[in-house]
This record gives structure tokens, sequence and C-alpha cells, in this order.
């Protein structure tokens, strides 16, 4: 039997150990100056970065939003921006944001971030996932095999 979850599930372990490799990029970077980007690609990363910013907020605040509602209610989230992708919590940090904030920081070294990110929580997130499971049952593995894990392409399967 699987251990009761908060609202959190994995999210404050995944995400302290994220930032411990994310903060090690960034002194990294600012002892070797090397790892930062040319200055001629500034101003693209620059609007690229703030793109996926844009992007990623709106996405995480949603994700929020209906995870906070589903929880309190005891359902299992499956609309909006979880028809999508399985964990948009984590997705937006994976797909927007950390990408974003690498770009607007210029550290190329730091594009590993969001793929650390992502090798972590596919490790802790069996955790939550056998807790949805065994909350929910054959719902949830329905919605787990019909739905992308981080990526926000749930959209395409659907005509």
């Amino acid at each position: 039997m699987t251990k009761p979850m908060t609202m959190f599930g994995v999210g404050p372990r995944w995400g302290l150990i994220s930032l411990v490799y994310g903060a090690g990029v960034f002194m990294l970077a600012r002892m070797f100056p090397v790892l930062y980007f040319p200055a001629g690609l500034h101003p693209g990363l620059n609007i690229l970065g703030a793109l996926l910013i844009l992007v990623g907020l709106p996405y995480y605040f949603l994700a929020v939003r209906a995870m906070t509602r589903a929880f309190k209610a005891k359902e299992l989230a499956t609309s909006g921006v979880y028809a999508v992708c399985r964990h948009p919590l984590y997705g937006s940090w994976i797909v927007f944001l950390a990408p974003g904030i690498v770009l607007l920081t210029h550290i190329w070294l730091g594009l590993s971030v969001p793929m650390v990110m992502y090798l972590v929580l596919r490790v802790m997130v069996k955790e939550e996932e056998d807790y949805l499971a065994t909350t929910f049952g054959k719902p949830y593995l329905q919605y787990k095999a019909a739905v992308p894990f981080v990526s926000p392409t749930g959209w395409l399967k659907k005509q």
C-alpha cells in the first residue's frame, strides 16, 4: 500500500534538487566565463527566454489552480492543462520556465538544468504515480496511457 501524499507530491524534493543543481551551474559560470554564450547571441536569447517564460507562467498557474481544485475535491485532474500533460506543474518548469531562465542568463551549460530536472523527475515521480494509481485505479491508468508525461503535446492526439 502506498503512503498518503500531500497536494505537493514529490515537488518540494524535486524542486530542491533542481535548485541546487541550477545554483551549481550558475556558480561554475561565474567562475568560468567561457560557459556563457557569445555576446552576439544575447539579444536573440533574451527574446526566446522571455517568450518561454511568458508561456510558462500562465501554464504553471493554470496547473496549480486545476490541481488545487482536484486535490480538494479528491478527484483526478484530467482537463485543461492536465488534458495535454500528466504533470504540467513539473512540465512548466522543464519545458518553459527553466529553459527561459537559462536563456536569459546566457549560460550555455545551463541547458543541462532542464535535462537534469527531467531525469530526476523520472526517478522521483514513480512514488506520485503509484499513489495516483492506488487512489484512482483504472481511470488513472487509462489517463496515464493516453496523456504525455511532461511535454504539453497531448493536444496532438486529438483530431
